[in-house]
């Protein structure tokens, strides 16, 4: 169905962690796997004492963008570039 890879940030607070990569196989997105993913990251995240957890999200992907905020994510940063 797809995989996910957390672990602890390398930098920053000692009990953050951080979601390195979440992938779900396009023939089963929509399905509410993503969903389950990050609430088996969040589940895992605190078993091992983590008070926070974070990721990347491309701008572009408004699908997963939407995901994590219906999950209480929020944007902490935000990269720009312009084609020149």
């Amino acid at each position: 169905m797809g995989t996910l890879w957390i672990g602890p940030h390398p930098v920053g607070q000692a009990k953050a962690f951080w979601v390195w990569d979440v992938r779900i196989e396009e023939a089963h997105r929509g399905k509410g796997y993503g969903r389950g993913a990050m609430e088996l990251a969040e589940l895992e995240a605190r078993r091992r004492g983590a008070t926070e957890l974070g990721l990347n999200v491309f701008g572009h992907n408004e699908i997963a963008r939407r995901l994590y905020e219906s999950m209480g994510y929020i944007p902490t940063a935000i990269r720009m570039r312009k084609d020149l």
